[in-house]
């Protein structure tokens, strides 16, 4: 039986052969999009802070979805720091939206079909206690679902939970392309941290996202991604 190579025309458009995580990657992205155009995927990798290569990987590989395959669709990139989130977006095309954990509302209004979230456990957060106790916010001015209860108690405001809520409802369901894509390394995520919430419904099967586990740096040939199991495409 012929397998595809899923891969085949990415490595034409960067013009390099690709290593053999990086094709692992980018075909599992792709088996997905062959499917009718939708990804729903979790990035797990755990070199992120010390090792860009993965991060440039999904950057590329927007830019080629948006330069290539759909140039008449907008995407949007989202990064901890707006500096950044800028600098990956000029990357893909001048027109790619981009922003960061403090400025979510910029993207409120707008409509776009490619977004890819990078490094997801960075993200800054800030615990609702701490921002209580120390502007001394009177109880009638917390959402009614937390009144009453003990400011420790409080779940953290995490600006990831946020973005990834704008963007996931600016993306049009019945678009031909419909594409969001998570990076983080999942070791450091917060345990509160709706990042982490979203990978343990993956584990479960009770989200429609995949997850993607390197479990090597992409440097060392040779080396592939450890697959975790998840639910099929819906």
């Amino acid at each position: 039986m012929l397998i595809p190579n899923y891969s085949y025309w990415f490595q034409r458009y960067l013009r390099r052969p690709l290593t053999p995580v990086e094709s692992a990657i980018i075909t599992r992205l792709e088996r997905q999009r062959s499917k009718g155009g939708r990804i729903r995927i979790i990035i797990d990798d755990p070199h992120a802070d010390t090792d860009p290569t993965i991060r440039d990987l999904l950057t590329l590989y927007l830019q080629w979805l948006n330069r290539r395959l759909y140039p008449n669709l907008t995407a949007a990139i989202s990064a901890p720091h707006l500096p950044e989130a800028r600098r990956a977006a000029r990357t893909i095309s001048p027109d790619t939206l981009y922003t960061s954990g403090r400025s979510a509302d910029s993207l409120r209004g707008h409509t776009f079909h490619l977004a890819l979230m990078l490094d997801a456990h960075r993200y800054p957060q800030r615990d609702l206690y701490h921002l209580a106790r120390n502007t001394r916010i009177p109880d009638s001015q917390l959402p009614a679902c937390w009144q009453g209860k003990p400011l420790r108690d409080l779940p953290p405001r995490d600006s990831f939970e946020s973005v990834f809520r704008t963007l996931a409802a600016a993306i049009p369901l019945e678009s031909p392309c419909n594409i969001i894509i998570l990076h983080a390394d999942l070791s450091r995520a917060r345990r509160r941290s709706h990042i982490h919430t979203l990978h343990q419904q993956t584990i479960h099967g009770h989200t429609s996202y995949h997850l993607l586990h390197i479990s090597k740096p992409c440097r060392s040939e040779g080396i592939l991604p450890s697959y975790h199991p998840s639910p099929p495409d819906t």
